[in-house]
């Protein structure tokens, strides 16, 4: 069920990213400097090249490439040469990573056709891409869309709370 129970922690760090570059908190500038820092440092958030551009808005490629880089599958999504279904996703390395997220059906698109790579990236889709990831398939009804928050909440990947801090950090017995 469980495809990578070893990546919980980084799984963590990279949601909590995802959520800052999500949604600007200002008491959160500090935090979110450090948990960029804190990704940087393990490879999985490169930023831009002027800073980590923590007031932008998180597009779902973001999620896809920070998905792949936190698995250690980053190599693997640059070397993927096979096709990907999405007719909106630019060539290169876009189409890599999102070939290859989709061939390990961590992504199945807003369609058949269609990834939306500019997106935004909400709790949702993202807590989506982290179940997919850790084995739990939508497709075999483990979950649903609609209810990947629920599910996250089952498994202890997150706290069932709507405050602000519920929605920033993970439950700790996701670890």
């Amino acid at each position: 069920m469980t495809r990578c129970k070893n990546c919980m922690r980084t799984l963590t760090l990279a949601l909590t990213l995802v959520l800052s570059l999500s949604v600007s908190v200002p008491a959160r500038a500090a935090v979110d400097e450090t948990n960029a820092h804190r990704l940087n440092a393990l490879g999985l958030f490169l930023g831009t090249g002027s800073g980590y551009d923590l007031g932008g808005t998180a597009t779902r490629l973001h999620g896809i490439i920070m998905l792949t880089r936190m698995l250690g599958e980053e190599d693997a999504a640059l070397s993927f040469d096979g096709p990907c279904p999405f007719s909106d996703v630019a060539a290169g390395r876009p189409s890599a990573y999102t070939g290859y997220a989709f061939a390990q059906g961590y992504t199945t698109g807003v369609s058949a056709t269609t990834f939306h790579p500019g997106g935004a990236l909400s709790f949702k889709h993202y807590v989506t891409f982290l179940l997919r990831a850790l084995g739990y398939d939508d497709g075999a009804g483990d979950f649903t869309f609609a209810a990947s928050l629920d599910k996250a909440v089952e498994i202890g990947m997150r706290s069932n709370t709507h405050s602000i801090a519920g929605i920033w950090w993970i439950c700790p017995s996701a670890l």
